[in-house]
Order: C-alpha cells, then sequence, then structure tokens
C-alpha cells in the first residue's frame, strides 16, 4: 500500500500527516488497508484545525488512473495499491463501525464526497 491525500493545495501539514501514517504500521505492529479508520489521536484532535474532521478513513483511489495503479506496478512481486486517506468525524466513523464499510461509501455516494480535500466540512451523518 502507498498512502495518497489528494488536495486543492500542497500544504507541510497534508506531508506531515502522510508521514505519521507512513510510520504508524511500523510503530505499532499493525497494519492499513481499505476500509480501517484511525482516530487522530486519543482523544481525537481536529485534523488541519477542522471544527469537525478528527479521524481518517481508508479506501481505495477513486481516480483514474491511480485505481489501476497496482495492474502496472509492482514491489518485490507484489501490487502497489494506493490508500486513499480520507478525513473524516467521529461520527462518520462510528457510522462505519455500526453500518459497514459499504454503508459511509454510500454516504460518500450520495453527497458526491469530492475526492480532493479543500478544507473542512460538515459530518455527513
Amino acid at each position: 500500500m502507498e498512502l495518497v491525500f489528494y488536495a486543492a493545495e500542497g500544504r507541510p501539514e497534508y506531508a506531515g500527516l502522510l508521514g505519521h501514517l507512513a510510520h504508524f504500521p511500523h510503530e505499532n505492529t499493525t497494519w492499513l488497508h481499505w476500509g480501517h479508520t484511525k482516530a487522530n489521536g486519543s482523544p481525537p484532535e481536529p485534523v488541519f484545525g477542522s471544527d469537525a474532521l478528527n479521524c481518517l478513513f481508508f479506501m481505495p483511489s477513486v481516480v483514474q488512473p491511480d485505481a489501476r495503479l497496482g495492474a502496472e506496478l509492482s514491489w518485490r512481486g507484489e501490487p502497489v495499491h494506493l490508500l486513499w486517506c480520507v478525513p473524516i468525524s467521529t461520527a462518520e466513523c462510528s457510522f462505519k463501525h455500526e453500518q459497514g464499510v459499504l454503508a459511509l461509501c454510500e454516504v460518500f455516494r450520495a453527497r458526491s464526497h469530492p475526492f480532493i480535500y479543500a478544507g473542512d466540512r460538515p459530518s455527513y451523518v
């Protein structure tokens, strides 16, 4: 997995978040995959100064050709896939835990959730 965060502009805090997340599995002897969620700290703190977004949801990239990367790029014989880091609210994180990944993805679809992060947004649930 390679982490990806789509943003309207480059900001150091975006790279900082990706760097932190890249080290997270190694420091905690765990892994990140599609459908996983992670609170931004304990207790969760706002992501990028947001009012509502304080967790992260990891999902396959919806951007083409990024979504097909694994068919064209491999490392040590394994396909490389992008793991899209999406800031979400505690309510959305709880919704995902209660209703499942597909239910949260459907909420994103129904709200026409943009793949490019352009700043804070209210919780969808």
